[in-house]
Formats: C-alpha cells, sequence, structure tokens
C-alpha cells in the first residue's frame, strides 16, 4: 500500500513516467536499441518505448527534424566528451576525430556559409555574343559565327 496521499499518486506517475522516458531518451542518444530500452526500463514493448522517447523529444522540439537533430547533436556531444581528454593532449587522431565531430555539428546546425552557385542566362550569353560580333562587325547571319554561337549554346546546357 502506497504512503502518498492519494490525491498526489497521479502527479507522482506522471514523475515518474517522465523521468523513464528521459533516462529512454538517454539510452537512445548512446545507440541503444529500443527493444533493450524497453526491457532494461519496463515498457511493454519496442513500439512504446519509440512513443515514449518521442514524446519526451517533442517536449524540447515540435518539428521531427528537429527531433533527430536533438538526437544527434546530444549523440556528438558524448562522442566529444570520449574523446575530449586525447585532443587536450594533442593526439593527432583524437584531434582529426574532433575535427570530423565538428564538421559534423556545423552541417547540422547550417553554421557554415553557403556555397555561392551562380546562374547563367544561357540565351542571354548568347544574345551578348552576338551583339559584341555585330560590333567587331562580324555579320551575325554568317554561317560559321552562328555555328560557333549555337555550339557555345549546347555547351552551356550541358547538351555536349
Amino acid at each position: 500500500m502506497s504512503t502518498t496521499p492519494l490525491h498526489l499518486q497521479p502527479v507522482d506517475r506522471r514523475m515518474a513516467a517522465k523521468l523513464r522516458a528521459a533516462r529512454a531518451v538517454q539510452l537512445r542518444i548512446t545507440g541503444a536499441s529500443y527493444r533493450s530500452i524497453a526491457r532494461e526500463l519496463g515498457y511493454s514493448g519496442p513500439g512504446a518505448c519509440f512513443n515514449a522517447v518521442q514524446r519526451e523529444l517533442r517536449a524540447y522540439r515540435q518539428e521531427p527534424a528537429d527531433e533527430l537533430r536533438t538526437l544527434e547533436l546530444a549523440r556528438l556531444d558524448e562522442a566529444l566528451k570520449a574523446i575530449w581528454p586525447r585532443v587536450v593532449r594533442g593526439q593527432t587522431r583524437a584531434v582529426d576525430s574532433f575535427i570530423k565531430l565538428s564538421k559534423r555539428r556545423a552541417d547540422l546546425l547550417g553554421l557554415d556559409a553557403p556555397t555561392r552557385i551562380t546562374i547563367h542566362d544561357v540565351h542571354a550569353d548568347a544574345q551578348r555574343m552576338r551583339d559584341e560580333l555585330v560590333a567587331a562587325g562580324i555579320a551575325p547571319d554568317n554561317t560559321e559565327v552562328a555555328d560557333i554561337i549555337k555550339l557555345a549554346e549546347q555547351i552551356a546546357m550541358g547538351q555536349l
């Protein structure tokens, strides 16, 4: 029989469920399977464990991508904790691993500047070429010039 007053028992059950779900998230971060977490923490099965972990993650983030990002960042934190003493000692392999972890974190969080991509208007470029040829006194209807412009357009559009 419980010594907790009856009016507090539902709160205690919710708190116990919340603590169990938080522990499930911790185990999942370390790479444990839902099946093993369910066995260890007493969930009815891996599906119930999965649902508890997802609910707990949603408490911090609402979007599914954010949930996965949160989980992945926590895993990166754990990996960093494991190698940090060797990084500080300057061990080359640990430093290399640290750089890879940092790159992954930057990728997940979008910290790096985006790559610039320039898109050219092939037809406008061809028109400028024609205009330059006319300005240079070369007839635009010259078959050889027209062939060169057409070839340039095809190359620019990836057709050759």
